[in-house]
């Protein structure tokens, strides 16, 4: 008698209901359970990764006890349950993971100070070479140097203008110390230019009274050819500019939205766009902009802390900088109007900073010498 289809049916599942389910697809099954940061597997429990024991215990592990934990030489390793974190010591700057030195010290001034009496210095780029001298009230403190980006060297005591104390003086109209690239020029109490070739100064036969301005902030429009003074002792609102061609003195357009004394300006090459940052007014915290001849100052995005009287303002891979006395630096980004979060710390004693041939420098005074140093990474 032939199966009815029915029973072929039935027979089959019954057949497939026989396969096992164990196997692969099977859970986990610790008995006693896994113990906290630990994982059953299969049958048995290991401890999570950072962490040792027998799977029911499990203790943290001190990453940071062997090799500093992964992290950089120049790095600090913190232990974390289950982990570490790594971040980069004062003066360093990276993820942790890699860290560079912020500044690099390029030359020394064994037995010369750049800042005796606590005035700051002094300095501006001519070329490739730096010109630095202090602020000071004693003669016996006051010179001027040079040094060679391209060799490091430091010149012997150069020239110095008519009148030692007029503008190298903490006294008096605190002057500014510009160049066009190929001459120095100094205006405060009186204007002088050293000519670097001959290591010879003159007078600025147009500099007078009239136009004499202390504290202000000076820059160099190298698109315009020509130096911006912005707002100074008892012209915080206004700007002035002197001609290159002539050595002719102006009124530069506009007013400023904000009063600037003791404020520093930076104008970046091949734009006529100037940046002004700080000084004694307004909370310190002011940035202007201004384009060379307009009517225009514009005030950006404010700094995150009041930056004072600036030591120095430039530039550094596309962010504009503020060194604020005491030598921190602020970084601002001209694309997106605004400040990065973290500020960086110079070395201790920096006293002024500048650039030369497209480079940041500070001079720092150590208390028996002057040491320069070069900004090397921000990030």
């Amino acid at each position: 008698m032939r199966p009815s289809l029915f029973a072929l049916v039935l027979g089959l599942l019954v057949g497939c209901g026989s396969v096992s389910n164990r196997g692969a697809d099977a859970a986990n099954t610790c008995e006693p359970a896994c113990g906290a940061h630990a994982t059953c597997q299969g049958t048995s429990c290991a401890c999570d990764t950072g962490f040792m024991g027998d799977g029911h215990t499990c203790a943290d592990v001190n990453e940071c006890t062997t090799g500093n934990g992964g992290c950089d030489a120049n790095a600090t390793c913190t232990n974390t349950m289950g982990g570490r974190t790594c971040a980069c010591q004062a003066g360093f700057v990276g993820d942790g993971m890699t860290c560079r030195a912020a500044f690099v010290r390029v030359a020394m001034l064994p037995g010369v100070r750049i800042n005796p009496d606590n005035f700051g210095g002094l300095a501006v780029g001519v070329g490739a070479k730096l010109y630095f001298g202090p602020r000071s009230n004693d003669p016996t403190q006051l010179y001027m140097r040079s040094y060679d980006v391209g060799t490091n060297a430091i010149s012997q005591p150069l020239a110095f203008p008519p009148g030692t104390q007029t503008d190298f003086c903490a006294c008096g109209l605190t002057s500014v110390f510009l160049s066009d690239g190929t001459t120095l020029y100094l205006l405060g109490n009186s204007g002088e230019k050293y000519n670097p070739a001959t290591n010879a100064w003159s007078a600025v036969a147009s500099y007078t009274a009239a136009t004499a301005r202390g504290e202000a902030a000076g820059t160099y429009d190298a698109a315009s050819n020509l130096f911006l003074l912005v707002g100074g002792r008892g012209n915080e609102g206004s700007a002035e500019r002197m001609a290159l061609v002539g050595e002719a003195f102006s009124a530069e357009p506009g007013s400023l939205p904000v009063g600037m004394s003791s404020a520093r300006a930076f104008t970046p090459p091949g734009a006529p766009v100037t940046y002004v940052a700080g000084g004694d007014l307004g909370m310190g915290v002011a940035l202007l902009s201004h384009t060379t001849g307009s009517n225009g100052w514009t005030r950006l995005a404010n700094a995150p802390q009041n930056l004072g009287r600036p030591i120095g303002m430039g530039s550094f891979m596309g962010q504009i900088w503020v060194a604020r006395n005491g030598g921190t630096f602020y970084f601002y980004n001209p694309m997106n109007d605004t400040w990065a979060p973290n500020s960086i710390k110079a070395p201790t004693g920096t006293a002024v900073a500048t650039m030369v041939a497209g480079q940041t420098f500070v001079l720092v005074d150590t208390g028996s010498a002057t040491e320069i140093h070069r900004l090397n990474a921000i990030q």
